[in-house]
């Protein structure tokens, strides 16, 4: 517990799914014969246990400075820490993540009532996105996000100014594929985070007394995820708090006057980008432009650009993307791109990002004209005719520069949504010993095949072609290259052109036959348990995605 104010704060509880009695007063805390910390009931039943490989002899429990609670052998080893099993608080020290590569997720979770420790329906996680983002979800249910971080601080919390900021700390490991959140004891200042049964949200420090950071109090409806839908912008001090982006306009106008925002907006005018032949015979086409926004908690779903070095170059590559809505350069973090809907966005009086906004307005900006004067007729022509040239011509031409006597092959399609592009991955592997894979991807803007690295996975049924989905492609395959090994749902990410294992419900016997499909954006994983036997599990919101998996069988 911790002092707050008058009372004492209650900042993790062992057995909160498993509550004592009431009227139990004969509970103890004990190390076993097994060298197990126990909670024990009135009549001796274990109600709880550190459940590790211990000796009793060399046991001991110890509660630390900063509130962990710490079994410990002989040597002061620690053989189970509280901080390794969070409840609804953060500590000092205390870190909540994720890592994609083992499965493993430390969360917060809310009490059920404010009397009640039992797991309320609030969780505060860390998203594994660059950069990343403390992401609280009601249920299943995005319900609050701080906004991206940019080494320093979030960007959808104004309030975590300089001063505030020493105990803060977020560490992301691409290459082990670890994101961590923690504070730090910084400056003799005991601090921490809490998430409440109610779902708001506290960072709290002590230094002549308790006082709150930063708040994400459910009463600020800015506050809640996407109260003003796609492409709505929340402003706390303006009424009514919604608008929509400028170019935009309310998607239903009697939904937008009984203040039932979460529709959005739509678009006024089709942008200059989007304007096909068809638009006119001769027509003179403009570029594009982007409309600055000041102090902004930027939008939801970022895709991050990680080789473009500055400002001009994040702008020139949007501009040259059609699909690219929106982008960001902050010095910090790098290039930032909106490819979908704009979502959770908020306008602050102060700290938050610039975001540039994609117009087809040129009255407020200084676009460059390109005049064009084209047949309408002679245009289509050579579009019909090109293409039907270029794709019955070029996957036989240029398949066949690529040698196939390597062995096994798989194939997957997909579609590079932020380049507009189609993309066709390949996989090859020998047939003989030492494997070796050859990974070759051809992108339709481009039109030439492309080598990329190998991949540290052996296929398991060659021919059988990838699954696309949300800008991934996915197959089933083996970490081994043994018969029966165990499987793996392995993923393809086409916007950073790398292999990364997919989460999977833990109950699954990955021996077992599997296949994979889509069933209304959802991956589906059918496992043929035995003849006649079929699970089929809708993964809702798989390892890849922040909201984590959800399977239904």
């Amino acid at each position: 517990m911790v002092q707050e104010h008058d009372f004492l704060k209650v900042v993790w509880v062992a057995n909160r799914d498993k509550p004592l009695g009431h009227k139990d007063q004969s509970a103890s805390l004990i190390i076993g014969g097994d060298g197990n910390l126990k909670l024990l009931d009135g009549r001796k039943n274990a109600i709880w246990s550190t459940n590790v490989m211990a000796k009793s002899n060399y046991s001991a429990a110890v509660l630390l400075d900063f509130g962990n609670l710490v079994l410990q052998d002989g040597n002061a080893n620690k053989m189970w820490e509280s901080f390794d099993e969070p409840t609804d608080t953060l500590l000092p020290n205390m870190k909540i993540g994720v890592n994609v590569k083992t499965g493993k997720k430390k969360y917060l979770i809310s009490w059920k009532g404010e009397d009640d420790p039992s797991p309320g329906s609030f969780v505060l996680g860390v998203t594994s996105e660059t950069p990343p983002q403390l992401f609280a979800w009601n249920g299943s249910s995005p319900y609050w996000r701080s906004g991206q971080w940019d080494k320093s601080k979030f960007n959808g919390i104004p309030t975590m100014s300089n001063k505030y900021l020493s105990g803060h700390q977020l560490v992301q490991n691409i290459n082990q594929g670890t994101t961590y959140y923690f504070r730090n004891y910084y400056n003799n200042s005991f601090g921490y985070v809490f998430i409440s049964s109610e779902g708001s949200i506290e960072s709290v420090r002590w230094g002549d007394g308790w006082s709150t950071n930063w708040e994400a109090s459910r009463t600020n409806r800015c506050e809640i995820y996407g109260t003003c839908g796609p492409f709505g912008v929340c402003d706390t001090f303006s009424s009514p708090i919604c608008s929509c982006l400028k170019g935009f306009k309310p998607r239903s106008d009697e939904e937008w006057n009984r203040g039932n925002w979460t529709g959005g907006c739509v678009r006024k005018m089709e942008l200059n980008c989007q304007k096909s032949a068809h638009a006119a015979a001769m027509t003179t086409v403009e570029k594009d432009v982007f409309w600055p926004m000041k102090h902004m908690k930027l939008p939801d779903s970022a895709d991050y650009l990680s080789n473009i070095a500055d400002a001009e170059g994040c702008r020139s590559w949007c501009l040259g993307n059609c699909s690219c809505l929106a982008f960001s350069y902050v010095e910090t973090v790098g290039c930032m791109a909106w490819c979908k809907n704009l979502i959770d966005t908020q306008q602050f009086s102060r700290e938050g990002k610039d975001l540039f906004l994609r117009l087809v307005d040129v009255d407020k900006g200084v676009p460059t004209k390109t005049k064009l004067i084209i047949s309408l007729s002679t245009i289509s022509g050579i579009m019909l005719f090109g293409a039907g040239i270029s794709v019955c011509g070029l996957f036989k031409w240029r398949d066949a520069e690529i040698p196939h006597g390597l062995g096994l092959s798989v194939y997957a399609f997909g579609y590079d949504e932020c380049n507009a592009e189609f993309v066709l991955l390949r996989v090859v592997q020998t047939l003989r010993r030492p494997i070796v894979s050859e990974v070759s991807i051809y992108k339709s803007e481009t039109n030439v095949w492309r080598r990329l690295q190998g991949m540290p996975y052996f296929l398991v049924e060659p021919g059988r072609m990838g699954v696309y989905l949300c800008g991934r492609l996915h197959w089933i395959m083996r970490c081994e290259c043994v018969r029966n090994s165990a499987k793996v749902l392995v993923a393809f990410d086409i916007r950073t052109e790398s292999f990364v294992e997919v989460d999977q419900p833990n109950v699954i016997d990955n021996r077992l036959r599997m296949d994979l499909a889509v069933l209304e954006e959802h991956l589906c994983l059918t496992v043929y348990r035995e003849p006649g036997v079929v699970d089929v599990w809708i993964m809702r919101e798989y390892g890849l995605n922040r909201h984590g998996i959800c399977c239904s069988r």
